[in-house]
């Protein structure tokens, strides 16, 4: 569980970072790259919403009440 645990952890973080340099490299480029790079940013931020909400038990150990 541990392992799995660390390897959700380390997913989100690489998306974070990848957010990251995607926004740097955002300035530098011209228009039609950036609808792309704002696709891209959108589409990983979904995906960092997503782990949380489907991998409750994975990150926090415990089922999410509602």
């Amino acid at each position: 569980m541990d392992k799995v645990q660390a390897s959700v952890r380390s997913i989100r973080s690489e998306i974070s970072k990848a957010e990251k340099k995607l926004r740097l490299l955002r300035s530098r480029v011209g228009k039609a790259e950036k609808k792309k790079i704002n696709l891209e940013l959108r589409l990983l931020g979904q995906a960092k919403a997503v782990i949380p909400t489907h991998c409750f038990v994975l990150l926090f150990g415990k089922n999410k009440e509602k």
